[in-house]
């Protein structure tokens, strides 16, 4: 019988479809749901997974085999109280996926409370149930402003940080490094790139990083008519880490199910990347539009820029370092090796397959918050 497994982040990007692909193959899970004021976690996980993934006659079907427990990520021991405790099913594995995903350097206060206590009250959980299996979903940019290789076994700060969301990620990772070496090497995290849409449909439940680009591109077509004549500060033949979720969480499963690769850090990330010119490409021919002139930012500032300029630049800023920075190469090493004869979906993305995740963010029905 598969035993018991604590997800976080079930109603969030990665933690929602982990829980599809781990729920499928028929693993239990224990899923943490945030509590809202007139919300019941039971009712709010049924009716977004309802809206995502499954009728109501197959969510039904799930029954004893997902647990809902109510919470608060950065609450002591995550608002669980004794009683509930006891009464959950008994786990021996954590995955940590909640995180909140966010640039803005005012909203550094809720980045360290989500991604850096939350994760510090998970790994106390871990130690009072005498987890043994521990999963983190960190990120690929935990990198910061390095350039060049980066290792999966390396995690240095020295370089800087884009913004506080890289920084929170950075320090939630140190905290699960130091308790994976106090406590033996049962911990093992996961490192995506920029998580997009499934490779094979496009279809998204979530519109956060990368959707940006497209939105933007849609709202000045709205307002301008064609963006042909608009310069934009970036570099055209940087890479962009899409990577998408199908392969994402297939990885990880797989990963989860091997019980085999402890104490290593897996890059989750796109060995072959798109450019910022190809993605730009594709959001050309979906919106048949021209899209900007990229220039670099001394080209840019030679000038002064025009109200069209200033509100497509102002549109992105928060996105500004990964359109005019160069960034790493993230080292695959570990994740070859770990997913030799497991058939999982593909981490590279065809032309056509970017056009449809650009074709999904054109109007999306409903923006989910990350969990």
């Amino acid at each position: 019988m598969k035993q018991h497994i604590f997800l976080t982040g079930i109603t969030g990007f990665v933690g929602g479809w982990l829980a599809r692909e781990l729920l499928d193959r028929g693993h239990p899970v224990i899923a943490l749901v945030n509590i809202r004021h007139d919300q019941c976690p039971e009712k709010r996980l049924a009716k977004l997974f309802q809206d995502w993934f499954y009728t109501p006659e197959e969510f039904a079907e799930f029954g004893d085999q997902l647990t809902v427990v109510g919470g608060d990520l950065a609450a002591p021991r995550l608002g669980i109280t004794d009683e509930i405790l006891k009464a959950l099913p008994p786990f021996r594995s954590i995955i940590h996926c909640a995180g909140l995903v966010q640039f803005d350097q005012y909203l550094l206060p809720d980045l360290r409370e989500i991604n850096m206590e939350g994760t510090r009250q998970v790994l106390a959980l871990a130690d009072e149930c005498s987890v043994r299996e521990f999963h983190h979903v960190s990120t690929a940019y935990v990198a910061g402003k390095r350039t060049g290789r980066v290792l999966e076994s390396e995690l240095d700060g020295r370089a800087g940080f884009h913004n506080p969301y890289e920084e929170t990620k950075f320090e939630a990772e140190k905290m699960v490094r130091a308790w994976r070496a106090r406590d033996g090497t049962h911990a093992i995290i996961h490192r995506p790139g920029i998580v997009v849409g499934d490779s094979k449909t496009g279809y998204t439940t979530h519109y956060h990083g990368f959707y940006g680009l497209p939105r933007v591109m849609e709202i000045c077509i709205e307002r301008f008519g064609d963006m042909g004549m608009i310069r934009f500060p970036a570099m055209p033949e940087k890479k962009v880490n899409l990577v998408p979720i199908n392969y994402v969480v297939q990885a990880m499963r797989a990963i989860f199910e091997a019980h085999c690769h402890f104490g290593k850090t897996f890059h989750l990330t796109n060995p072959n990347p798109p450019t910022l010119a190809e993605l730009a490409r594709a959001m050309e021919h979906v919106f048949g539009k021209s899209g900007p002139k990229f220039v670099s930012m001394s080209q840019f500032l030679l000038k002064p820029p025009s109200s069209e300029e200033r509100f497509a630049v102002k549109m992105v800023e928060r996105y500004a370092p990964y359109l005019r920075f160069p960034e790493a190469e993230f080292d695959q090493t570990n994740i070859r090796d770990a997913l030799v004869g497991d058939p999982v979906d593909s981490p590279f993305l065809s032309g056509e397959q970017i056009e449809r995740l650009v074709e999904e963010a054109k109007t999306p029905a409903e923006i989910h918050p990350v969990a």
